[in-house]
């Protein structure tokens, strides 16, 4: 096994060129993978005869015997390009703007969230944060009137909220809704068996014994008693009970972006732990998230790739944890957050 350190100047001479491999390790979460593996991005130099160099930059991840890489994602991938292909985000927003009973609340967002990264939104109070989750999710109260946004190349704008669900997007609500008559069990099976066809119609469907089995098996990863899947979706569950179920519902339909809109609100300590354990158990290459909070403290738990913070519509400032964290120590108006908003121009209508 490598140790934390970094190897540096592998060379390997062959006949007709000359191999350089330099190989950086970085630490990798255990939650992102079964066995905690090390990644390690290597940049491979061909010296050919003639002096002509050839530079290929491939991150990967070690598997356990070190003998095949894949792709690496998220935080680990290298910032706006994988070898020689350009950075190509999951979701890309530009200048959208959002109304709602004709006030303007989102004014001009960009943002970019790339396939595997997690990305947080904070911000005070009415500053547009549910929003923007919402009218991403296709919400009919929020009106788009100007800006594109693009989720796997294709336009989401015009998509309606069915088709975003099956293209792979999920939102978790702030406060979750209670189906009467349905039972949790009913809906997850259906949900799942709906969009798993749309999304690969030659897919075997899953038997409802395999899909009880696989129900059972993600209720206890969130501790959540098994009795609950006969219950009615969110009927009588507390604010835990309902966050829990949110987490669930995304850990069954395991969409390609989810959308949580502060799914910590309410939580005491230990259902916060859980809800983070099943967020950080379907980090993969697969998945990306928007978390929408106002508070750093899911935060410690999720580690984001990337933090965002929203004042009055738009995005004033961009960091990583760190920021997070200066914020929760110092709050919006002391970091100067406010007023780097007030400094901001506008963007032309």
């Amino acid at each position: 096994m490598f140790s934390s350190r970094s190897f540096r100047g592998l060379r390997l001479s062959m006949p007709c060129f000359t191999l350089h491999m330099q190989v950086v390790q970085k630490p990798f979460p255990p939650q992102a993978c079964s066995i905690g593996m090390p990644l390690s991005s290597a940049i491979w130099r061909m010296v050919w005869p003639s002096h002509t160099s050839t530079v290929f930059t491939w991150p990967f991840m070690w598997n356990e015997t070190f003998g095949i890489g894949k792709p690496s994602v998220g935080k680990y991938a290298r910032s706006g390009y994988h070898g020689s292909v350009p950075y190509s985000p999951l979701l890309a927003i530009s200048g959208l703007r959002i109304a709602v009973d004709g006030k303007e609340v989102a004014k001009g967002v960009n943002l970019s969230v790339g396939t595997g990264e997690i990305h947080a939104i904070m911000g005070p109070n009415g500053s547009g944060k549910s929003t923007l989750v919402n009218t991403l999710m296709g919400h009919p109260k929020y009106e788009v009137t100007s800006g594109e946004v693009r989720f796997a190349h294709e336009n989401l704008l015009t998509m309606r909220p069915d088709e975003r669900a099956s293209a792979g997007l999920f939102l978790a609500f702030q406060y979750p809704k209670e189906i009467a008559g349905v039972t949790l069990r009913s809906f997850l099976f259906a949900a799942r068996s709906a969009q798993m066809t749309k999304r690969d119609p030659s897919a075997k469907k899953l038997s409802p014994i395999k899909f009880k089995i696989l129900l059972e098996e993600k209720m206890r990863e969130l501790s959540m008693d098994p009795s609950f899947a006969e219950r009615f979706v969110n009927q009588g569950f507390s604010g835990g009970e309902k966050k829990k179920a949110e987490v669930l519902q995304m850990s069954i339909l395991r969409p390609r972006l989810a959308l949580m809109d502060e799914t910590d609100s309410g939580l005491d300590i230990d259902a916060l732990k859980v809800v983070a354990d099943g967020v950080n158990n379907m980090r993969s290459p697969d998945f990306s998230a928007v978390i929408v909070t106002h508070y750093a403290r899911l935060l410690q738990y999720i580690t984001p790739d990337h933090v965002h913070v929203m004042i009055d519509g738009r995005i004033v400032e961009s960091g990583g944890m760190e920021l997070a964290m200066t914020l929760e120590r110092e709050g919006y108006v002391k970091h100067g957050v406010r007023e780097a908003a007030d400094a901001l121009p506008l963007q032309a209508e």
